[in-house]
């Protein structure tokens, strides 16, 4: 049902007679897992947020965007290419 690769091996150690099961304890483990998903989403939601929010306030600062390209080079280990897509999603907000 939930095509959880780690529940799936369980059920079939299970049916197999290998191992006692607890249901319990395995969906403890989906709930676990998919609570690690969800925070590491956030964090790469929250840093993409503070990216675009750094390169705004540097164009309202009136930088220059070769230069505001640098830093975001500089600072987060972008290629140009990736600092130019935030400066330009920047210019949308």
């Amino acid at each position: 049902m939930t095509n959880n690769r780690k529940l799936m091996e369980d059920v079939e150690a299970y049916r197999t007679g290998e191992e006692n099961y607890d249901m319990c304890e395995a969906l403890k483990g989906i709930q676990e897992e998919g609570i690690a998903i969800g925070r590491e989403l956030g964090l790469e939601q929250g840093l993409e947020q503070g990216i675009r929010g750094m390169a705004e306030l540097f164009r309202e600062l009136g930088l220059p965007d070769e230069r505001i390209i640098g830093k975001l080079r500089e600072k987060f280990s972008m290629t140009r290419q990736e600092a130019e897509r935030v400066l330009a999603g920047a210019e949308k907000e």
